[in-house]
């Protein structure tokens, strides 16, 4: 397994999407985002060499936004490897079945410790 430190704030609380200062995020590999409420879900994984940049986009995209009616709008991210991202976002994309995104294509899953752990 693959053991990564998951991003939180500093007074261990988890990052809303929406407040998120991306000034401070300074890193490539993978994230999380989901949605609180009394039934929280995946919403997205994904990766990428600026992790700013993709959280730029997706924390304004309406696809995401649209599952703010079911809680605030969380996320994680994990500095990885570029060789092993693809495996970490199959292996999150097949454990946790986020609402917004495809199947993982053929490749080995890597096995990941969960943020949520």
């Amino acid at each position: 397994m693959l053991t990564v430190e998951w991003m939180q704030r500093q007074d261990d609380h988890w990052c809303r999407l929406e407040r998120l200062d991306l000034d401070s995020v300074d890193t490539g590999g993978v994230y999380m985002i989901w949605h609180g409420g009394d039934q929280p879900r995946v919403v997205r994984v994904g990766q990428g060499g600026d992790i700013a940049q993709q959280l730029q986009r997706l924390k304004e995209a309406s696809e995401i936004l649209a599952y703010k009616s079911y809680g605030e709008l969380y996320v994680t991210w994990a500095a990885v490897p570029t060789s092993k991202r693809d495996g970490v976002v199959c292996y999150l994309t097949e454990n946790w079945s986020p609402l917004i995104g495809k199947p993982c294509p053929l490749i080995f899953p890597i096995t990941v410790n969960s943020p949520f752990d």
